[in-house]
Order: structure tokens, then sequence, then C-alpha cells
């Protein structure tokens, strides 16, 4: 059956879609296989498949950032933020940034990543450590809030790595198409 056939119902063919456009992105294919959904920006250019859960809301692009995949928050206006915490070792919040830990996907950015202005938070999974922080710095773009509070905090997390989404060059309003464009 193919993803165009009559007989697969839409939610089918979005799933099956999705999978086929998560593996293009994973072998390296610039494309989002067609009939995936994926995110245009307003030049028509592909910004990546297109995501419908997301920890931190309801839509999500799967990227590529550093040679991990992130589902960064999208909304019509181009990328959205999450809010959440980033962890220190410091009191201050200052130094090496950490972010939440998920044991279950070790091959993906798993804590909801956070967007703050250009710039996404998210954690690298190979870079799991056992640490005890010292503060914690709450971002929320949504409300306005950048707040650092100390807390102690013990367990398992991942090293933060950071990616400047001005440089992908996308131009909003972003939209979503269930056909890869031309």
């Amino acid at each position: 059956m193919s993803c165009t056939s009559e007989r697969m119902k839409p939610h089918q063919a979005a799933a099956f879609g999705l999978i086929a456009g998560c593996f293009a992105l994973i072998s390296g294919v610039t494309t989002v296989w067609s009939g995936a959904p994926a995110v245009i920006d307003a030049k028509g250019r592909e910004v990546g498949p297109y995501l419908n859960a997301l920890q931190c809301g309801p839509e999500g692009v799967l990227l590529r950032l550093n040679g991990t995949f992130v589902n960064v928050p999208v909304n019509r206006n181009g990328f959205d933020g999450c809010g959440g915490y980033l962890f220190y070792e410091s009191e201050d919040c200052s130094g090496t940034v950490f972010t939440g830990a998920d044991l279950h996907t070790p091959s993906i950015a798993d804590w909801a990543p956070i967007v703050a202005g250009n710039i996404i938070y998210y954690g690298d999974p190979a870079a799991r450590v056992s640490v005890t922080t010292h503060s914690r710095r709450l971002l929320d773009r949504s409300v306005g809030v950048d707040k650092c509070e100390t807390v102690a905090v013990n367990g398992t997390m991942l090293k933060a790595m950071t990616f400047d989404l001005s440089t992908l060059g996308f131009t909003p309003p972003f939209s979503i198409s269930l056909a890869a464009p031309n």
C-alpha cells in the first residue's frame, strides 16, 4: 500500500511519512520523503519533519544540531520557546550547563529543549554524568522569566549543548506541508 493510497487513513499516512522522514534525516538526505508532514518556511524551504507532540507544546520540528537529533518547538511565527530549568554546579548559575536526563532514549536529546531568543539549549546524549548541582536557571520567554535560584539537585544529567537557530537561515512564517517542496 502506498502512502497516497485511498485505503490508508490520513493518520496512518502521516505516521508512515514521519517514519520515512526521520529515516531520510538519519541517512543524511536533506529532503523529507514526499508524503511526510514537513515544516516549510516563508520562502518554501523545508525546515524539517513535522512532529505534532512535544514535551512542552503541541508542535515541533526534528532537526539535527551538532550531530544530535532535537525536537525543536515551532509555531507559525518560527522557532518557539519551551521554558525550563538549566542546572549548574556553581551557586550563581555560571559555568558548565546541564539539563535533566531521561535514561530511556540515549541517542536523542531527550529532555525538552529550552529556547531563549535564538539560542536553544539541549542535552548531549553522549555526555551523561552524575552530578550535584547547586543552582538552577529558570528560562521561560513566553512569560519573560529568567531567574537564578540556589537549590541543590543530585542526579544524572546531560551536559547542555547550545545552537544559534538564526544561523539556519529560515524565514517565518512557518507552515506545514504533507508533501516536500519542489
